[in-house]
């Protein structure tokens, strides 16, 4: 028989949310690896493009796609952690996106689940399990990953200004205490 433990995150981080109706630019973060044969970053990158929001994406990973920075698009290679905790920090929006297979979750989402920011959740892969196995914790804005999905997504974002709790059943005690039991 097997089990399955998910990591924990490592720190709270609680922010207060900004109130997207009094601030110019919306700041949207990505920082993750995203080769095009693991992740297809391609419909955030083109709903960001395409988009009349006033919203401000940064891009931070290695990937073997040469996508090219644009006025509120910014794109670094893989950043050491303490720059990518400053991205995710002035971050209004963290975003995960989904493999393009399987079931397997990329750890990040883990990671997130230790903030107060909204999480947009990118869905690729085996759709259905992935979104049974986060639904329960009714924190994330699920999406399909195209275009104009993930555009109106995050206009719903903006337009709820939702401030979120961390995920206690993540936490670095709550799952000492599985691994222990």
């Amino acid at each position: 028989k097997m089990m399955f433990i998910p990591i924990p995150y490592l720190n709270e981080v609680k922010t207060p949310n900004r109130n997207f109706k009094d601030v110019k630019t919306i700041r949207l973060a990505y920082c993750g690896d995203y080769a095009s044969q693991v992740r297809n970053i391609m419909p955030l990158y083109d709903a960001v493009i395409e988009s009349n929001l006033n919203i401000n994406l940064t891009i931070c990973g290695n990937s073997d796609l040469n996508l090219l920075p644009v006025n509120n698009i910014n794109i670094f290679k893989r950043q050491e952690y303490n720059i990518v905790e400053e991205i995710e920090k002035n971050a209004d929006i963290l975003i995960h996106i989904s493999n393009l297979s399987g079931s397997q979750i990329p750890g990040k989402i883990y990671q997130y689940t230790g903030t107060t920011k909204p999480i947009l959740f990118i869905l690729d892969g085996d759709e259905k399990a992935i979104r049974e196995q986060f639904e329960q914790f009714n924190r994330f804005y699920f999406v399909r990953n195209n275009s104009k999905e993930v555009q109106e997504m995050i206009r719903k974002i903006i337009f709820e200004n939702k401030q979120f709790e961390c995920i206690s059943d993540f936490s670095k005690m709550q799952i000492a205490k599985k691994i222990i039991s």
